[in-house]
């Protein structure tokens, strides 16, 4: 048999060649459209306000209702503020909460379902703004699995936002490696 060539338009290609020994050679790829394995869904959310009220001392549900890109229209920007991809695999999840120096303590943390999945750690940029900052590799089914981002304050009351797409409050999620 002979070898299966694929030119692009651009001028490279691809070759397949069979094995040099008797052997079957399979070649198997996605059940998807476009670049494979390139192709699975990727947002980027933020607070669309200048500010997101929060209670003290409790875990609250970032109100992400900006998106920069939202790639498969997977990112519910409007009620429930998550993430549900269309395709399984691993995701690489970033959040981000902010907020003003008042806080004594300012931590993020990624939901996955409902639980808390992993959490980020306190940073104090300058004198008047906190951060923290989670990423993590999240598996997700394609189907039921969601995540979210969620902060925890002490001390402040309010997440930061800006009302534009240069956000200091921002969760995002890329899918890196399909199931």
């Amino acid at each position: 048999m002979s070898a299966i060539k694929l030119n692009s338009s651009g001028g490279g290609s691809i070759t397949i060649s069979p094995a040099s020994t008797a052997s079957t050679l399979t070649l198997t790829a996605p059940a998807q459209t476009g670049t494979i394995g390139l192709d699975g869904p990727a947002f980027r959310a933020y607070i669309n306000a200048t500010t997101q009220t929060v209670s003290q001392n409790a875990w609250v549900k970032v109100a992400l209702t900006g998106e920069s890109f939202d790639t498969n229209n997977c990112f519910d920007s409007t009620t429930n503020y998550r993430f549900t991809p269309t395709l399984s695999g691993i995701y690489q999840v970033n959040g981000t909460v902010c907020c003003n120096a008042g806080a004594s303590l300012v931590t993020c943390a990624i939901y996955k379902n409902g639980s808390q999945y992993s959490s980020g750690t306190d940073v104090r940029i300058s004198s008047n703004v906190v951060t923290s900052t989670v990423v993590d590799l999240v598996y997700l089914n394609g189907s039921t699995d969601y995540i979210e981002l969620y902060g925890y304050l002490s001390g402040q009351t309010t997440f930061n936002g800006g009302g534009s797409a240069v956000q200091i409050t921002v969760f995002s999620a890329s899918m890196v490696r399909a199931a």
